[in-house]
């Protein structure tokens, strides 16, 4: 049990000492502060670009959706992408119900032609057995 305890023990004060190295609640990180009248010499809009003060809306993404806060909601980004996509399926399904238009225009007249040929061999076969 003893040697356990000591294992323990050790282990206790390796663990203490590397979080210790790593962690010190004591030093804070220096920081830099920047003067902005510097940046009123450089002109009114070179200080806004600068800030960052005009930077549009808060954009947020999740994944691989991007959404874009605005006029008060929250906005898929991509639709101009969407809608040219749902536009381009648009235009397609109009021009396949075109040619589906005219193929069964195309069959009607086909099949008039058949019936007509069909009307003309009968004849002609009738015809030809009424002169044997």
């Amino acid at each position: 049990m003893s040697l356990l305890q000591d294992v323990w023990n050790r282990l206790k004060a390796q663990c203490r000492k590397q979080l210790c190295d790593v962690w010190n609640p004591n030093m804070n990180p220096v920081y830099r502060k920047t003067s902005l009248s510097s940046l009123c010499n450089l002109g009114f809009h070179y200080s806004i670009y600068d800030l960052a003060l005009q930077s549009g809306p808060p954009t947020l993404k999740l994944g691989s959706h991007t959404l874009t806060f605005r006029h008060g909601q929250w906005v898929r980004h991509g639709r101009a992408r969407e809608k040219a996509r749902l536009q381009g399926l648009r235009w397609r399904l109009q021009r396949l119900e075109e040619e589906n238009r005219e193929l069964k225009l195309r069959l009607e007249i086909l099949i008039d032609l058949l019936v007509d040929t069909t009307v003309h061999m009968h004849i002609l076969e009738r015809e030809v057995s009424q002169m044997a």
